[in-house]
């Protein structure tokens, strides 16, 4: 039986992963200009490419790991995270939740010195809220790394959010509205 990974803290410094007093060399990769940048750490050695999750991947990943009291279970995200956002997969059971947490910890700020702020809404409501400010498609949001749309959400004016139903206006049952409140 192992004993499972803990870290007090997980912070993205310039060239590094540091979790707790653990710090993994961490440097920015491109595949080709054409992706989006991901990084790469080493632990024991081994170097492993870890990418941002996106905005989908983030709403699902988060909503699949609450515990029936509304809890995240954060060993489980870290495990799905890996599989996901991390080439190659570590085989040893420490090395898959070191850098798992990892992974997680690149996704929270996707490489940015100054993390994105925590929109303290649904996703619903982001999405909803930048669809309308934008003109982008829910699609296109949800497929955009998911500390851009934290940033961009949080540079929405406040009077374009958030999105409420508004009454009818009309007779028709089908037909629906939304007004921009403060």
């Amino acid at each position: 039986m192992t004993t499972p990974v803990t870290f007090d803290s997980v912070r993205v410094e310039p060239g590094a992963l540091r979790l707790g007093d653990e710090m993994l060399p961490l440097r920015l990769v491109t595949a080709d200009p054409t992706t989006d940048v991901a990084a790469e750490v080493t632990w024991r050695g081994v170097g492993y490419r870890l990418r941002a999750w996106t905005f989908r991947e983030r709403r699902r990943l988060l909503v699949a790991h609450l515990t029936a009291d509304g809890e995240l279970d954060v060993a489980a995200l870290a495990a799905a995270a890996l599989a996901v956002l991390v080439r190659p997969v570590p085989t040893e059971t420490q090395d898959r939740e070191v850098v798992g947490l990892a992974a997680l910890a690149w996704s929270a700020t996707a490489g940015a010195r100054t993390p994105a702020p925590t929109p303290g809404v649904d996703p619903a409501t982001q999405t909803v809220t930048l669809a309308a400010a934008t003109g982008w498609r829910p699609g296109d949001i949800d497929g955009a790394p998911a500390a851009d749309v934290d940033h961009w959400f949080a540079a929405v004016p406040s009077s374009a959010g958030p999105v409420a139903a508004a009454p009818r206006a009309t007779d028709d049952p089908t037909f629906r509205s939304f007004r921009l409140e403060d």
